[in-house]
């Protein structure tokens, strides 16, 4: 299960607001009480790096303005980029590796201005955050990370595009997969029905 958060009890509800629009036609898979539980891990893929896309897109435009949702929308990008990481744990798959690697690095080359924001990185790859510390963020140590014009916001916004392709690719290979799989266990059936032989008197 991924690691989610809110700032306050009293943003949950903001939180859950920006969720469903990253998730869009999704939005049952932004937690696991809304339905993740249960789903294929290559829909949750899909679904998360899309989501991950809108989230980092959608912050972009509005963190350079001084909006008071600015933090809880941060921590919506948070909850999706999580929801991704535990999505694609298992994954066993070149690309989704590869740009998951890619983002570990990304996120390790801003350690220090994440944690000055409260926000530390797992060995899972997910991400951790002290709410007292978050809470105490400026608009500027935002700006400096997810502005139109940060290095981190660009860099972030490539991989993004790079992850829901592949995550598009898996889900593709995997669903290809296991419709041959499907189709060969009919034939196998249909054919040790057709091989049985009646010794009845």
């Amino acid at each position: 299960m991924a690691t989610s958060f809110s700032i306050t009890g009293s943003s949950s509800l903001k939180t859950d607001y920006y969720l469903r629009k990253y998730y869009g036609n999704d939005r049952n898979l932004r937690s696991s009480s809304a339905g993740r539980s249960g789903e294929k891990e290559r829909n949750l893929s899909i679904a998360d790096a899309k989501a991950l896309r809108a989230a980092i897109k959608d912050l972009k435009k509005e963190v350079d303005h001084e909006d008071e949702d600015s933090l809880v929308e941060v921590s919506a990008f948070l909850n999706t980029y999580n929801n991704l990481m535990d999505a694609t744990g298992d994954v066993d798959d070149k690309d989704v590796k590869a740009v998951k690697s890619k983002l570990n690095k990304l996120f390790d080359k801003y350690k220090e201005e994440l944690k000055d924001m409260g926000i530390t990185r797992k060995k899972s790859g997910e991400l951790d955050v002290d709410k007292e510390t978050f809470q105490k963020t400026t608009i500027e140590e935002l700006s400096n990370l997810f502005s139109k014009e940060a290095r981190f916001s660009k860099s972030f916004t490539a991989l993004s595009k790079k992850m829901e392709q592949a995550a598009t690719d898996y889900r593709t290979r995997a669903n290809q997969i296991e419709k041959m799989m499907s189709q060969n266990n009919k034939a196998s059936t249909s054919q040790s029905d057709s091989t049985v032989v009646d010794v009845s008197i």
